[in-house]
């Protein structure tokens, strides 16, 4: 009966390894971001370990990680900057608009609402297909566009699981942070990266 209890092959020691697994994962993505201006190579780094762990070619998740980061680094600075600042300014354009009660407000209201949701969720795809492909961010960006519009309901799902986390992060209950990241990035790498190889794209194709 103990032997059982303690073999670590059980349901339950294996999912208290995959939870410790994306605790490490989040605090790792979050002292790796801590600059801000290297939150893009952090999160691409995330996505990269994911696709690691989901192939099982894993040789150690700091390990892994900070290779992954160097990796990418210099290449992702710039766009991680300005998505930070795209999305920054949408959020700060939110907040101002819902103070303002006018009919205008309110139309650049929804407008800056739609744009945010649109960018969240382009990003949501644009992240795990930087992991797993080669190529320039412009080329992937791209692919990353086409393969949300083929694939519509899964982009909603995907938005709709990543907000209602946040929501419930920030909201409900805050020691979902504790894993969260980790959690939604190797939900996300796994689907878009079924959803890539199940689609007929190819990002040579869109060049």
């Amino acid at each position: 009966m103990f032997e059982k209890m303690f073999d670590l092959n059980q349901p339950l020691w294996r999912m208290m390894g995959f939870l410790s697994d994306m605790m490490l994962l989040t605090l790792v993505w979050v002292l790796f971001s801590i600059p801000i201006v290297t939150i893009g190579p952090a999160t691409i780094a995330l996505f990269k370990v994911c696709d690691i762990q989901l192939k099982g070619r894993d040789q150690g998740i700091l390990k892994n990680y900070y290779n992954s980061f160097l990796g990418c680094c210099k290449q992702m600075i710039l766009p991680g900057i300005l998505s930070i600042s795209i999305i920054g300014l949408l959020m700060f354009s939110i907040f101002f608009y819902n103070s303002i009660s006018s009919e205008l407000t309110t139309f650049l209201l929804f407008i800056s609402l739609f744009t945010l949701l649109f960018c969240v969720g382009l990003l949501i795809f644009v992240a795990p297909l930087t992991a797993i492909l080669e190529g320039k961010i412009s080329e992937i960006i791209k692919l990353a566009f086409v393969l949300s519009i083929q694939k519509i309901q899964w982009a909603f799902l995907l938005l709709m699981t990543t907000i209602s986390t946040v929501f419930l992060t920030v909201y409900v209950a805050p020691y979902i942070s504790l894993f969260s990241v980790g959690l939604l990035a190797i939900l996300n790498t796994k689907v878009v990266t079924h959803l890539y190889e199940d689609s007929s794209l190819d990002i040579q194709a869109l060049q």
